[in-house]
């Protein structure tokens, strides 16, 4: 993800690494790796007690509609903080916090989107078909593949916005727009 979201902003990885040494190279690609590891158990921790807190709601008769609500507020709102993280921190370039929150919101919007098919789908199935296992993995690499086209296209977003400012893009290698 980190090389293809600098190719998309046209970020020259043999020159940028060329200019750093050796242990700050590692340090950053170290570095970059645990901050992301780290916040993505947050993350995970996060949805977790959410679910457990929704859960308890639940069990205790508050109204569904409100649970719902407030399942899919928390959710799409850690998603989007998960983007926004990996948009702001993977690329070598500068991104602005406005470029990567453009990004995550559109990423954001087409996986909650693609979520609530899978979860549609998977409700309504039906469990005693006798190919449920294959549909089951057949919606699996769907999902991934879905998923993983949702984040290039939010990159791609924020690509196409730095290039519209006059930053860094595909086929600017200096940093400046054509003439």
């Amino acid at each position: 993800m980190h090389r293809a979201l600098n190719e998309l902003r046209g970020v020259d990885l043999e020159e940028v690494e060329e200019k750093r040494s050796h242990a700050v190279r590692y340090g950053l690609r170290y570095g970059r790796a645990l901050l992301l590891t780290t916040f993505l158990g947050l993350i995970v921790s996060a949805l977790v007690v959410e679910k457990a807190v929704i859960a308890f709601l639940s069990q205790w008769g508050a109204g569904r509609g409100p649970i719902v609500a407030l399942d899919l507020a928390l959710t799409v709102t850690l998603a989007f903080a998960l983007f926004f993280v990996l948009f702001r921190v993977l690329p070598e370039d500068r991104i602005s916090s406005c470029e990567a929150a453009v990004s995550a919101l559109s990423s954001t919007v087409l996986f909650a989107a693609g979520s609530s098919l899978v979860t549609h789908y998977l409700r309504h199935k039906n469990l005693g078909d006798v190919y449920a296992g294959a549909g089951a993995l057949v919606v699996a690499v769907l999902w991934v593949y879905y998923s993983a086209q949702v984040f290039f296209f939010g990159g791609c977003i924020g690509a196409a916005m730095a290039t519209r400012r006059g930053q860094r893009g595909p086929g600017t290698p200096d940093g400046h727009r054509p003439a």
